[in-house]
């Protein structure tokens, strides 16, 4: 038998609260039977344990790509995917970015200011022109961080040990065409083995 069986909380917990008059009862925290509930109900239905942090040396190497689709676009309309991106207002990270009409650039931003690590540069693993679909990919490994595009290498590695750890970010980029949207899907990540 459980623990959270013996003693089995109610699935209405609306008698720990009440939310019209501002107030969460304390056992809500500290009482044993929620927790235990909370661990089968919610955490061990919806989460994945992968590994503890102390169990991957670089935390921040890794692969990631994420399926992304511009919708109606023109020229640089652009889908981006960054990584490793922190900071306190989670304003430093790299960015691949994936235009409408063929072209990939990888910047770093940091702290309000960019840094063009490889300028708008065409690629034939590009899919073109509105609603073309394309897997974004971006592999950090140490001080190199490469793109890629629907698993083709674009260009060679940069170097740039300024940022070694984060999380992962999303966005469109309207250069052209006002209010344009990206449908972005089927994130993946790997993390890297030393």
């Amino acid at each position: 038998m459980k623990p959270y069986e013996a003693a089995q909380p109610p699935q209405d917990y609306s008698r720990y609260m009440n939310l019209e008059e501002g107030w969460v009862d304390r056992r809500i925290f500290w009482d044993e039977a929620i927790y235990e509930r909370e661990l089968e109900a919610i955490f061990a239905r919806c989460w994945q344990f992968v590994a503890h942090e102390s169990q991957i040396p670089n935390a921040g190497d890794f692969f990631a790509e994420v399926a992304a689709e511009i919708e109606a676009c023109a020229g640089k309309d652009a889908a981006g995917f960054s990584g490793r991106v922190g900071g306190a207002s989670l304003d430093s990270g790299y960015a691949l970015e994936v235009s409408c009409d063929g072209h990939y650039r990888l910047r770093r931003f940091s702290e309000g200011t960019v840094q063009v690590l490889r300028d708008w540069s065409p690629s034939e693993a590009i899919a073109r022109g509105p609603n073309a679909s394309n897997r974004l990919g971006l592999l950090a490994d140490g001080d190199q961080v490469t793109a890629f595009a629907n698993g083709i290498v674009l260009g060679p590695p940069v170097q740039d040990s300024s940022l070694g750890f984060g999380t992962f970010g999303l966005y469109a980029s309207a250069r052209e065409t006002p209010g344009v949207a990206v449908n972005f899907d089927d994130f993946a990540l790997w993390h890297l083995s030393p």
